[in-house]
């Protein structure tokens, strides 16, 4: 009777925590399709990532201690090639961190600039992406995906953003990029912006593909 009865206990423990674990799983995904992260990466762990692990302890402290050590500390995770999952390893940070029921968001650089100098009245989207918690701004600093003309004059609006948030506000951002913040072509984003993303990222992550490190190719090369 005590055996039947301790199992019945045990079996109704394990059913709580998967209700529990489906629960939390649910209102995740009703959280993160409040932003614009894809909703695909409810379901991804950090043990599912392919690429080289020297970054990724570091991010997860910087995910564990978010709150009391590094919510004015910015990230900046680039690499030269495609295909390295910074990301998705940015979107995993905004997903820990929502979990944690911080403000997170997701805007490509190109979407951002296009939001700042459009006529509309878009300042509460604006406010969005400007006082979050934790911002992922994807695709930074890519001529090729950021559409800035010629006059330069979307520029003082970028700007204007990024020092507000980085430095006003002190915000946590966290920059994803095909180029190294050396690179960062400064006849198209401007001196300005070079100098203000320079002194805030103390520690650039490079994201390298595993296969390519380990055997000393340029993956674009190879398949050029």
């Amino acid at each position: 009777m005590r055996k039947a009865l301790k199992k019945r206990i045990q079996e109704y423990i394990i059913l709580s925590k998967e209700d529990s674990k489906s629960m939390l799983k649910k209102k995740l995904f009703c959280r993160v399709k409040r932003t614009s992260f894809p909703v695909s990466i409810v379901d991804y762990e950090i043990k599912d990532y392919l690429g080289e692990n020297q970054n990724i302890d570091k991010l997860k402290k910087y995910v564990d201690n978010f709150g009391n050590k590094f919510k004015k500390i910015h990230l900046y995770l680039w690499s030269n090639l495609n295909g390295t999952q910074k990301t998705t390893v940015a979107s995993w940070i905004a997903k820990e961190l929502i979990l944690k029921d911080f403000d997170c968001q997701f805007v490509l650089m190109d979407t951002l600039l296009k939001l700042l100098v459009s006529f509309n009245d878009n300042q509460d989207e604006i406010n969005k992406y400007l006082r979050c918690d934790f911002l992922v701004l994807d695709d930074s600093f890519d001529s090729k995906k950021v559409t800035v003309y010629r006059s330069g004059y979307q520029i003082p609006f970028l700007d204007n953003f990024l020092r507000q948030r980085l430095e006003g506000y002190q915000k946590a951002t966290c920059f994803t990029s095909n180029f190294s913040i050396d690179s960062i072509d400064e006849s198209v984003f401007g001196k300005s912006i070079c100098d203000l993303v320079d002194r805030n990222i103390s520690l650039p992550m490079e994201f390298n593909d595993k296969v390519a490190k380990k055997y000393k190719f340029n993956i674009e090369e190879l398949w050029g």
